[in-house]
């Protein structure tokens, strides 16, 4: 029973982790009207950002420094996306085949960069003890993380359906979504 518990909250979790990323998509597509594959590089590239933080100034992993690390590797993703909409998205803008291709390609090519640059081994950002701890659920022990990426999760759910509810019509027109996605 313990591994079925185990099983189902990771599955939970990798899940609401699958709906913060067609979150991403699904916003910057329906306010853009961008198709922009390269979601996962702007993470890949925060992710080594805040590693570089958490390693060169953040060394500490208490839960102030594992935060910061995380503030500066967003502000590093956020920069690299500003510098990819800036010098490749605008010139492809209501060429949507175009958006996607060179999307891929550049999630492609920045992807191979950095594992040249910084290979695939796998690291560890210096996090807090709390974070690396488990929950006891029945005799089955869950790390922390899963909790955190379903909360996460249900917290943008939750303020989607509110903004959803109180916006129907503007929604529906900057989004391009139908209300009956909500519901």
């Amino acid at each position: 029973m313990d591994t079925f518990i185990l099983i189902a909250v990771t599955g939970i979790g990798l899940g609401a982790l699958y709906f913060l990323v067609a979150c991403g998509l699904t916003l910057i597509y329906g306010l853009m009207g961008v198709l922009n594959f390269a979601h996962g590089i702007f993470l890949t590239v925060g992710a080594f950002v805040g590693l570089w933080a958490a390693n060169t100034f953040f060394k500490n992993g208490s839960t102030i420094d594992y935060l910061l690390s995380a503030l500066v590797g967003g502000i590093g993703a956020g920069l690299f996306a500003l510098l990819m909409e800036q010098l490749v998205i605008t010139r492809l803008y209501d060429r949507h085949i175009d958006q996607a291709l060179v999307t891929v390609g550049v999630a492609l090519v920045v992807g191979a960069m950095l594992s040249g640059w910084f290979t695939n081994d796998m690291r560890m950002l210096p996090s807090p003890a709390w974070f690396m701890d488990a929950v006891q659920v029945g005799s089955a022990n869950i790390p922390k993380d899963r909790f955190m990426y379903i909360a996460v999760a249900l917290f943008l759910l939750i303020l989607f359906l509110v903004r959803s509810e109180e916006h129907t019509s503007e929604l529906q027109s900057h989004v391009r979504i139908s209300y009956a996605v909500f519901c």
